[in-house]
C-alpha cells in the first residue's frame, strides 16, 4: 500500500492499504500487540531508518530491481532504510524462467549470469537502431552472440533457450555489459526494447531520460510533492513532454509552479543536449522544439492510469487484456501508440508550461 504523505499511521488508513489488508485477512491474522508496538515506533521518530527499528536483528534486505523503480531508490536510502543493513538485489528472472542471473554484491545493480540455467544468446543494440526498432523485427534473424563474445560497454537484448523447451525467446530486456567476474561478463538492466523517444531521428533511451530527470528534480521536489516524484515522458508533435504529479495542497501555488517549470524545462533541454549528440543537432536545426512540462493531478500516473487501463469501456479490448494480466507497473515512457493513455494524462493537467 501507499505510505501516507505525512508518514503517519493515522486512521482512517488509505484505501489501498485497507483493500490489501482485507484481501489477506485469512492468511495473516491480526496481531493487535504488534500493531501497537509499530505505531509507538512511528509516533516516536516517524519512518526514519524504520527498518532497523521495526526489526532490530535484520541482517539484509532483498528486493526486485529494475530501471522503472530506480526513481524510488534515493527516497528509500535517505529516509526509510538504514545503510547499516545491506540490500541484495533479487535474482534476474521472469515468469518464463525464474533464476537467470544473480547480484554481484550487495547494494549493486551489477548481475552475474548463471550459464547453466539457460542457453544465452544476445543481440547487439546498435547506436543507430536502424534495423532494430521495427515492430516486426521478430520476423527477422539478426546476428546473435554467445556469453563469451560479449564486449564491455556494449548493449544487448537478452535471448534465451530453456531446458523446458522455450526456444530462442526474445525477452526484450536490454542489458549493458559493465565488466567481468573472472571469465563471466557482468551487466546491468538498463531498459526494455523500444523504450526510447524520437522526434527527428534521435534516440533518447529510457535510462538517459531517467538519469537526467533524477538529476534535476531533487532541487525542487519538496515544493511539489512530499513523497517520491511521479513522472512520465511522451512526445507531443515536435516536443518532449515531461508530466509530473503535484500534491493537492501544492496545486494552488501556480506562480511558483510556473517558475519551477521554466527552470526544469531549461535544465532538461540542456542535459539532453549534453547527453545525446543527435538531440543537440536536431534542436539546433529547430527540428525539435523546446520541452514542455505538464503538472498533473496527484495519483494520475499511478492509480489513475492503472484504473483507466483496466476499464474495458475506455480502453476496449486492450483494457480487458490489461485487467487479465494485472499490469500495475508505472510507465517512464508513454509511447505515441498509446494515444488513449496520453489523452487521459492531458485530461488531468493542473498547469501546462511551454
Amino acid at each position: 500500500g501507499t505510505i501516507p504523505a505525512d508518514e503517519s499511521l493515522s486512521s482512517p488508513l488509505p484505501i489501498d492499504i485497507c483493500l490489501a489488508l482485507e484481501s489477506t485477512k485469512y492468511h495473516l491474522p491480526p496481531n493487535p500487540n504488534r500493531a501497537q508496538e509499530l505505531r509507538k515506533i512511528i509516533d516516536e521518530n516517524g519512518f526514519h531508518h524504520v527498518n532497523t527499528r521495526f526489526w532490530p536483528n535484520l541482517k539484509c534486505g532483498i528486493c526486485i530491481i529494475s530501471p522503472s523503480i530506480r526513481q524510488f531508490e534515493l527516497k528509500l536510502l535517505s529516509t526509510y532504510w538504514s545503510p547499516v543493513v545491506p540490500i541484495f538485489p533479487y535474482v534476474y528472472g521472469m515468469s518464463e524462467h525464474h533464476r537467470i542471473a544473480v547480484p554481484l554484491k550487495s547494494n549493486s545493480y551489477d548481475l552475474i549470469p548463471l550459464p547453466r540455467s539457460v542457453y544465452y544468446e544476445f543481440i547487439e543494440i546498435k547506436d543507430d537502431y536502424d534495423d532494430y526498432d521495427d515492430d516486426d523485427d521478430d520476423n527477422q534473424s539478426p546476428e546473435s552472440f554467445e556469453l563469451h563474445q560479449l564486449e564491455q560497454g556494449k548493449c544487448y537484448e537478452v535471448v534465451l533457450t530453456t531446458y523446458d523447451g522455450l526456444y530462442r525467446y526474445r525477452t526484450e530486456d536490454i542489458i549493458k555489459v559493465t565488466g567481468y567476474y573472472y571469465s563471466l561478463p557482468t551487466w546491468q538492466l538498463i531498459g526494455r526494447h523500444g523504450q526510447y523517444l524520437s522526434v527527428a531521428g534521435e534516440h533518447v533511451t529510457e535510462i538517459e531520460l531517467r538519469n537526467i530527470i533524477n538529476s534535476i528534480l531533487p532541487e525542487y521536489e519538496k515544493e511539489f510533492t512530499s513523497s517520491s516524484p511521479q513522472y512520465s515522458v511522451f512526445l507531443d508533435k515536435t516536443s518532449y513532454v515531461l508530466a509530473i504529479e503535484v500534491d493537492k495542497d501544492k496545486q494552488d501555488n501556480k506562480d511558483r509552479l510556473t517558475q519551477i517549470s521554466k527552470e526544469l524545462c531549461m535544465k532538461l533541454d540542456q542535459k539532453l543536449k549534453e547527453s545525446n549528440e543527435d538531440y543537440k543537432i536536431y534542436r539546433d536545426k529547430q527540428k525539435i522544439s523546446p520541452p514542455i512540462l505538464l503538472w498533473l493531478k496527484y495519483d494520475t500516473l499511478t492509480t489513475g492510469i492503472r484504473e483507466f487501463r483496466t476499464d474495458s469501456k475506455k480502453m476496449g479490448a486492450k483494457g480487458s487484456k490489461a485487467q487479465m494480466t494485472n499490469q500495475l507497473k508505472s510507465q517512464m515512457i508513454i509511447k505515441n501508440k498509446n494515444k488513449k493513455i496520453i489523452d487521459f494524462v492531458k485530461d488531468n493537467v493542473v498547469l501546462k508550461i511551454d
